[in-house]
């Protein structure tokens, strides 16, 4: 366990990340893999659809007034610098070869996030806001923070 992330923080990623794969499967998406570690970065969700393979960020926070005011929305942990991290996380894993789908269909590599707000009351959490960002690698290109759009 990373020193900074309690156990109820990680909790609260897998079921975002597990949320995420629902909506995805609901779009139409295959998905191939989840956690996936290329060298020393790791990709939430890797999936496919049609001529598409989609490496997803997925940022889960809890929602309320403290939390939005220290920790601002979940999309502020994707600043350049992550981006750049999954661009090339996702350029090393095409090049590898590896994943389940048919490499000479997929051949449109995109990098989306999916940023989610949840309230917790007695245990039972509530999905406040879902956003999912189609080609954040656009940012990327023009040097401004993800967090700013």
């Amino acid at each position: 366990m990373p020193p900074n992330k309690s156990q109820k923080s990680i909790e609260l990623g897998i079921w975002g990340e597990d949320k995420a794969c629902e909506y995805l499967e609901k779009q139409g998406y295959t998905i191939i893999e989840r956690n996936a570690h290329v060298s020393q970065y790791e990709i939430d969700i890797i999936a496919v659809k049609d001529s598409y393979i989609l490496f997803v960020e997925v940022k889960t926070r809890t929602y309320n007034e403290y939390y939005r005011k220290v920790y601002g929305k979940p999309s502020k942990a994707i600043n350049y610098k992550k981006i750049e991290n999954l661009y090339e996380a996702a350029s090393m894993y095409i090049q590898s070869g590896r994943g389940d789908y048919d490499k000479s269909v997929v051949v449109q590599p995109c990098i989306d996030a999916i940023e989610i707000s949840v309230s917790e009351n007695d245990g039972v959490r509530n999905i406040v806001e879902f956003i999912h960002t189609p080609n954040i690698l656009r940012y990327r290109k023009t040097g401004q923070y993800y967090e700013d759009y």
